[in-house]
C-alpha cells in the first residue's frame, strides 16, 4: 500500500490507508491510547481502543513522543476530534524509530496541579540540537513559506520571458574589492567564494540572454561581524535589459515582490496569523516612494535637528537613521 499524505487523509474517509511520520502527542491509559501523527502536511488523531486493539497494546506501550511510525487503518469521521473532525481507527502499527527522551524543551510547558511549570530550552540549546527544534510548527512553517516565496517569484519571472540561470560559487579572482570576499584553497591556487553573480549576469546580457535570474548563496567577508551583518545568505537576483529607466526596474521588483507575499498570503496567512500572531499584508503598487531630500527636511522637522549636508552621505537606510538620530541624543 502506498503512503498517504496526512493532508490527503481526509479524501479517504471510509477507506483503509497508510500514514507516517512523528508522534507528536502520545495520551496512553488503561483502556485508550490518542496518538496525534505528524507529517509535513498536516496532523492526525490515531484512536486505539484496546480492548478491541489487543494485537497493538504492546507496540503501543513501546512508543514515545518524537518516535517515528508506520500506521495503516481506517479513516473515519469524528465531529469531536479538534483536527479536521477525522481520526484513524488503526489496524498496524510498525515501530520504524523509538525516540529517546529529548535533551532540549521546545516548547514552554505551562504548570498544572500536579507539575510544575517546564521553561523552553534556551537558543543556544536548542541550536546544538536543531534537528530536534526543527519539528515544531512554527519553524516548519518559516521554511515553508520561504518555499512558497521564492517558488512564487520564480514562477512570477519565469512567466514573462526570464531565464534561470546557476552561476559558479568558487572563482578565480575576486568578484568584488579583495578584501570583502573569503579565499580558499583550491588545489594547488587560491580561489574566492562568489559575492555576487553580477559578473555572470553581465556576460548573459551581452550573450542575448534579454532577461536572468538566480537564486543562490552570497558570501560576503565583511569585517563588521554582528548580527547585522550576514556574512552568506540567500540572494535573488535578476537582470533584464531594453529598459528606458530605473523605473523599469523599481515596477518589476514591485510586482515581484507582490506576488511572492499574495501566494504566501493565500497558502500561509492563516497559519501564520495563528502561531506567530502577524497578518500577511500584500503590498498595492506602485510602492510609496519618498525622496531622500523629503525624508531629511521631515527628519529635520519631527526630531527639531539640522543636518548639514556633510553628514547627509551618510544616511541612506533605515539603520543609518536610527544610529544618525542617536549620535545627536534622539530616540527614534
Amino acid at each position: 500500500m502506498e503512503r498517504t499524505y496526512i493532508n490527503e487523509v481526509q479524501k479517504e474517509i471510509g477507506s483503509t490507508v497508510k500514514v507516517q511520520g512523528f508522534i507528536e502527542n502520545l495520551r496512553n491509559s488503561k483502556y485508550m491510547a490518542f496518538i496525534v501523527l505528524k507529517d509535513i502536511t498536516g496532523k492526525l488523531q490515531i484512536t486505539v481502543e484496546k480492548e478491541d486493539h489487543p494485537e497493538l497494546v504492546d507496540t503501543i506501550d513501546k512508543l514515545t513522543p518524537d518516535s517515528v511510525i508506520t500506521v495503516t487503518g481506517k479513516v473515519m469521521e469524528n465531529d469531536y476530534v479538534k483536527m479536521g473532525g477525522i481520526e484513524m481507527i488503526p489496524e498496524a502499527i510498525e515501530i520504524e524509530s523509538i525516540a529517546d527522551a529529548l535533551p532540549i524543551v521546545r516548547k514552554e510547558i505551562a504548570a498544572t496541579k500536579k507539575k510544575k511549570a517546564v521553561e523552553r530550552s534556551s537558543i543556544d540549546q536548542r541550536i546544538d540540537y536543531r534537528w530536534i527544534d526543527l519539528r515544531t510548527d512554527e519553524n516548519q512553517l518559516m521554511f515553508k513559506a520561504q518555499s512558497c516565496f521564492v517558488n512564487a517569484m520564480r514562477q512570477f519571472l519565469l512567466e514573462r520571458s526570464f531565464i534561470e540561470i546557476h552561476t559558479p560559487k568558487l572563482i578565480a579572482a575576486a568578484s568584488e574589492s579583495g578584501s570583502e570576499v573569503f579565499k580558499v584553497d583550491y588545489f594547488d591556487r587560491n580561489a574566492y567564494l562568489a559575492q555576487s553573480p553580477q559578473f555572470y549576469k553581465q556576460m548573459a546580457m551581452a550573450a542575448g540572454f534579454e532577461r536572468i535570474f538566480e537564486t543562490g548563496p552570497v558570501f560576503r567577508a565583511e569585517k563588521s561581524y554582528t548580527n547585522k551583518h550576514s556574512t552568506e545568505f540567500s540572494g535573488f537576483d535578476l537582470e533584464f535589459s531594453y529598459i528606458t529607466s530605473y523605473k523599469d526596474v523599481m515596477k518589476m521588483e514591485e510586482e515581484l515582490l507582490t506576488a511572492g507575499l499574495k501566494a504566501v498570503k493565500e497558502q500561509y496567512g492563516e497559519q501564520i496569523k495563528e502561531l506567530f500572531g502577524l497578518e500577511v499584508v500584500v503590498p498595492t503598487t506602485p510602492f510609496p516612494v519618498v525622496k531622500l531630500a523629503d525624508l531629511y527636511k521631515a527628519l529635520e522637522e519631527e526630531f527639531g535637528i539640522e543636518i548639514p549636508s556633510e553628514d547627509l552621505e551618510k544616511i541612506v537606510t533605515v539603520n543609518d537613521i536610527i544610529g544618525y538620530l542617536k549620535e545627536k541624543g534622539v530616540e527614534a
